[in-house]
């Protein structure tokens, strides 16, 4: 049995997966997160919000668009992004 909440069977599940995996090289620099488009996360990541926040009354079927991802010099970020609902009544929650 393996459980994430306890730690329970991870370090077997890692023996697995580290016994089976093919020697390489790395595919990716380590600075690189993920092979998805970092708009496309952030997108994502407003999507989950919305469904959260909004405890299920929004349809699955919402689409979050970003349309401006701006890094600032400050190091931040800035993201515009435009929410689809299917209904004019979705708008309003």
């Amino acid at each position: 049995a393996v459980s994430a909440k306890s730690g329970r069977g991870l370090d077997a599940i890692r023996t697995f997966v580290q016994d089976r995996m093919p020697q390489g090289e790395w595919l990716y620099p380590p600075s690189q997160l993920s092979n998805v488009p970092t708009r496309v996360i952030a997108a994502e990541i407003t999507r989950e919000s919305i469904f959260l926040r909004s405890h299920e009354e929004v349809p699955y079927c919402s689409f979050v668009d970003t349309t401006a991802f701006k890094e600032q010099p400050d190091g931040s970020v800035r993201i515009e992004q435009t929410i689809y609902v299917e209904t004019e009544g979705q708008r309003r929650i």
